[in-house]
C-alpha cells in the first residue's frame, strides 16, 4: 500500500512539473502558435555596432530597398551599392561593400540596387544604369553583369530569372545569370515580380499586371479598374501605383498605393479587391495622402506579411481574407519601425522560420518563429 501511494505521488509531481512548464512555454514572445501572429519584432538598428544592419544612416544612402532568402543565408541591398548578408537568420550582418575590391558587390556607389533573388544556387542582384551583379558562394564574392535598362524587380521560378526595369522591357536568363534574353513586358513602368503555380507576375502603373506562363516568353494584359479579369487597382494617378507582389498557398497578393491590395486564387486570371482601411476584409492600412502605400510583401510560415510607410504592417493567416494591424513604433507587437515619415518599409522576406523586413534608415526587423 505504501509503494503505491509513493508512486502515485511521483506521478502526480510529474504532472504538476510538466503542466507548468507548458504554461511557462505558452508565453515565450517567440512562441509559432496562432498562425504566424506571435512571436515580437526584434529591432536591427543601422550602422556597424553589435547586431546592426551594416547600412548607414544619411540622406541618399541609407536606404534598404531589398532582401532575399536562399541557402541558409539573407541578403539585403540597397542605396550606394551595398549589400549586406547573414547566416544566422538576422542576427548578425556582414557588410557587403560597393565597389571591385575584394568581396564587394561590384556596384558602384553612384548606382543604387533595387532588387535581389534566389535560386538554383545563386544570388542576382539588380540595380540602377544596367548593372547587376551574381553570386553562387552565399554572397561571399560577387561577378559584374551588364545588361541595359533601370532594373527595378527580379524574380526566380522554373529554372529562370526574369528581371523588371522602369522602361517596361524585362529580362531572363535560364544559365544563372550568364545569359539574358531581353522580353517586352509592356510600355513602361514595372515594378515588382514574382513567381508561383507556374506563372510569373509583374506588377506596375495604372492598376495594370501583367502574367506569363512561358516563362516571360509571351505576356497577357491585367488591365487596371474594375472590369473583367482587371486588378481592381484604380488606372489614374495617386492611386493607380501597385509596387509588390508575392505569393503562397495557392493565392497571390498584389500591394500598392492608397492601402489597397489585391488577392487572386487562379493564377492571375481573376482578382478580388482587398480595400484600404479597417473595414470587413481590408487590409488595415490608412488612405492618408503621402504616406499611405504598401510597398512590399512576403509569404512563409503560413502567413502573408505586408509593409509599408510609417513603419506599418498587417499580417493573415488565412490568405489574405482578412488582415491583422501590425503598427509602428516600440510597443507591443509593433514593427519597431518609427510610425513617421522616416519609418518607410520596403521589403520583406521569409526564410527558415523568420521574417526579416528592410527599410529606412538603414533600419531592418526581424521575427523568428520556433517549430
Amino acid at each position: 500500500m505504501k509503494g503505491t501511494i509513493k508512486w502515485f505521488g511521483i506521478i502526480a509531481l510529474v504532472a504538476i512539473i510538466g503542466f507548468s512548464m507548458a504554461a511557462c512555454d505558452s508565453g515565450s514572445p517567440a512562441s509559432s502558435s496562432g498562425g504566424g501572429h506571435s512571436a515580437t519584432w526584434i529591432a536591427i538598428p543601422a550602422g556597424d555596432g553589435t547586431g546592426g544592419s551594416t547600412f548607414p544612416i544619411g540622406a541618399s544612402v541609407d536606404r534598404i530597398h531589398g532582401i532575399a532568402y536562399g541557402s541558409g543565408t539573407f541578403i539585403a541591398v540597397g542605396e550606394a551599392g551595398r549589400m549586406a548578408r547573414s547566416t544566422d537568420n538576422g542576427v548578425t550582418w556582414t557588410a557587403i561593400p560597393a565597389g571591385t575590391g575584394t568581396n564587394a558587390s561590384t556596384f558602384p556607389a553612384a548606382d543604387n540596387i533595387r532588387g535581389i533573388a534566389y535560386g538554383n544556387g545563386t544570388f542576382i542582384a539588380v540595380g540602377d544604369n544596367g548593372r547587376m551583379a551574381h553570386s553562387t558562394d552565399n554572397g561571399v564574392t560577387w561577378a559584374a553583369i551588364l545588361v541595359s535598362g533601370w532594373h527595378v524587380g527580379i524574380a526566380f521560378g522554373n529554372n529562370t530569372f526574369i528581371t523588371t526595369t522602369t522602361g517596361g522591357n524585362g529580362h531572363s536568363s535560364t544559365d544563372e545569370g550568364a545569359t539574358w534574353t531581353s522580353t517586352s513586358i509592356w510600355g513602361a513602368g514595372t515594378r515588382g515580380i514574382t513567381f508561383g503555380d507556374g506563372t510569373f507576375i509583374t506588377v506596375g502603373h495604372s492598376g495594370a499586371m501583367r502574367r506569363s506562363s512561358n516563362n516571360g516568353a509571351n505576356w497577357a494584359n491585367i488591365p487596371g479598374g474594375t472590369g473583367t479579369n482587371a486588378s481592381t487597382f484604380p488606372t489614374s494617378a495617386p492611386a493607380d501605383q501597385i509596387y509588390g507582389i508575392a505569393y503562397g498557398s495557392g493565392t497571390f497578393i498584389a500591394v500598392g498605393r492608397a492601402g489597397r491590395m489585391a488577392r487572386s486564387t487562379d493564377s492571375g486570371v481573376t482578382w478580388t479587391a482587398i480595400p484600404a482601411g479597417i473595414g470587413t476584409d481590408a487590409s488595415t492600412f490608412p488612405v492618408i495622402g503621402a504616406f499611405d502605400s504598401i510597398r512590399g510583401i512576403a509569404y512563409g510560415n503560413g502567413t502573408f506579411i505586408a509593409v509599408g510607410d510609417r513603419g506599418r504592417m498587417a499580417s493573415s493567416a488565412d490568405n489574405g481574407v482578412t488582415w491583422i494591424a501590425i503598427p509602428g513604433g516600440t510597443g507591443t507587437n509593433a514593427s519597431t519601425f518609427p510610425s513617421n515619415a522616416l519609418g518607410g518599409i520596403h521589403s520583406i522576406a521569409y526564410g527558415n522560420g523568420t521574417f526579416i523586413a528592410v527599410g529606412d534608415m538603414g533600419r531592418m526587423a526581424r521575427k523568428h518563429f520556433t517549430p
